[in-house]
């Protein structure tokens, strides 16, 4: 189950990356400031010290994993949201 949820983590951060990266140069080029994925990592910072845990990762990705888990308690990976 960690390695699943690891590689989820990878997978997540990888993503995010990409998407955040096209997202950013779209924003930037319209004259939004965008925040880089310092603002993913600040929310999993549940005591504010500016470093994360193991535990506050972990728990910041099983967070993400329920807000993206269908009725069946899994992610499909075909309709994964793309931001």
């Amino acid at each position: 189950m960690k390695k699943h949820i690891f590689a989820l983590s990878i997978v997540t951060m990888l993503i995010g990356g990409c998407a955040m990266g096209q997202h950013g140069m779209a924003a930037r080029h319209r004259g939004m400031d965008v925040q880089s994925g310092r603002g993913m990592m600040a929310q999993m910072d549940t005591n504010g010290d500016g470093m994360l845990s193991k535990d506050e990762f972990m728990k910041g990705h099983e967070v993400a994993f329920d807000r993206m888990k269908g009725p069946n308690g899994m992610i499909s990976i075909k309709d994964m949201p793309m931001h």
